[in-house]
């Protein structure tokens, strides 16, 4: 039986670019309400910044490109910057549910937990009513070449 060696550089050249994408792209995130965009910076400006671009956000961008590129070898720069959002998005999504994952969120006060529980609110940071959270399920994720 005779032996291949596979070579593909197009997709080796196109995975070294997602890998790449950090320092040269912004992520940015268009809720369907101007009130989640305010609450996510304020959060931010609290010590809880969901949007933190760490390791593990790029790993997960870089999943969902070469998840992108395997499905449809012939891919285009805005699919694969597409699917880099997705990866971002479910990096955010995982540090609500799992209350940072990745990230340091400074804890909630305990005169705010409380009326969390007395208005029978979550209590997870950043998820009183998952208002937000749905938010940003549902909202436009994308990258912007930085200027």
């Amino acid at each position: 039986m005779t032996s291949y060696k596979r070579s593909t550089p197009a997709l080796d050249a196109a995975i070294k670019a997602i890998g790449e994408l950090g320092g040269r792209y912004e992520l940015r995130v268009e809720p369907a309400r101007d009130a989640d965009a305010d609450k996510l910076a304020w959060l931010a400006s609290k010590g809880r910044n969901f949007l933190r671009i760490t390791k593990a956000m790029q790993q997960s961008m870089v999943r969902f490109a070469r998840a992108e590129i395997e499905y449809e070898p012939a891919m285009n720069a805005p699919r694969i910057l597409d699917a880099s959002a997705q990866g971002a998005r479910a990096q955010v999504i995982l540090r609500f549910k799992a209350q940072g994952n990745d990230v340091q969120l400074r804890p909630l006060t305990a005169q705010w937990l409380a009326r969390k529980a007395a208005r029978g609110w979550d209590r997870r940071i950043g998820i009183a009513t998952g208002e937000l959270l749905n938010s940003l399920d549902s909202a436009r994720w994308f990258l912007v070449r930085r200027s």
